[in-house]
């Protein structure tokens, strides 16, 4: 009896919470509620990272395995100049017989041709690429003219009009190295002398270093000097699937770099070198 009387009476208690009981309460649940978000916050810019990441790994690499595809087809015959007059460290200017359809799949955001591309292009097409980088807009442009099947003096071809564009790559840097950016396009001529030093490594190719604000063009007597192009630059994601805020993106990008020459046979480093870019 006692103790059904006892379970009475603490039924009949209708006492609630005390004030310090509630407080306790209503922080914890703050507390286990703020850190729900954080962790749902965390996951989504974690996933947004990653999806920019390949984004950029994606078209960065589309863009530079276009380039050096196109300088790798510079050697159209043997003494032939790829690079040609009015390169700059931002624009370069390239003779080549990559053929590739600027109707089929390219990097980035595709711009309107002025002029619609040749409808059949073969092996035999020589097409003139003009790529500059545009620090303004942060893009990288490609603008190609044909040959119109005709050469002028000297050897050198005459070009259709309108040019037509083949691709933009938007979002584009220029690379970072200790702490400096790196030009989008630099050029090498042969060593035409033997290295000397006895702490450098030897090397066949030689920077030029006349292009030093962006704003000099390499003359023609450069250019038909240069044997190797060194294509650099940073590529963010053209577009987002989640964008939080800004901060998301600024560390988001892929960076690339990559070298190349023009030569049927790699000259001597020892001795002096007396060959010719596609010599």
């Amino acid at each position: 009896m006692l103790i059904l009387a006892s379970l009475l009476a603490r039924l009949r208690d209708r006492r609630g919470f005390t004030l310090i009981e509630t407080l306790v309460a209503m922080v914890t649940g703050v507390v286990v509620t703020g850190a729900l978000f954080t962790i749902l916050e965390v996951s989504a810019k974690q996933s947004s990272h990653l999806s920019n990441s390949a984004a950029a790994t994606a078209a960065g690499r589309a863009s530079m395995n276009r380039l050096v595809n196109a300088l790798h087809s510079g050697c159209i015959e043997e003494g032939f100049t790829p690079v040609k007059k009015g390169s700059t460290s931002s624009k370069l200017v390239l003779v080549s017989g990559y053929d590739q359809k600027p109707s089929e799949e390219t990097p980035g955001k595709k711009e309107a041709s002025t002029e619609e591309p040749p409808s059949e292009l073969t092996e035999n097409d020589i097409y003139r690429d003009v790529v500059e980088y545009n620090a303004a807009e942060a893009k990288l442009i490609d603008t190609r003219y044909t040959a119109n099947g005709t050469t002028q003096t000297g050897g050198e071809y005459a070009w259709k009009t309108p040019a037509y564009a083949t691709y933009t790559l938007t979002n584009v840097a220029p690379a970072v190295r200790e702490g400096k950016e790196v030009p989008v396009f630099r050029y090498y001529p042969y060593n035409h002398a033997a290295g000397t030093s006895t702490t450098a490594a030897a090397s066949t190719l030689n920077e030029e270093k006349s292009l030093v604000s962006g704003t000099e063009e390499l003359t023609a007597a450069k250019a038909a000097e240069v044997a190797g192009v060194a294509v650099a630059f940073r590529a963010a994601a053209p577009r987002t699937e989640y964008k939080l805020s800004e901060n998301v993106l600024k560390g988001t990008y892929a960076e690339f770099s990559t070298l190349t020459t023009f030569a049927f046979m790699a000259p001597n480093s020892e001795a002096s070198i007396e060959a010719k870019p596609c010599e």
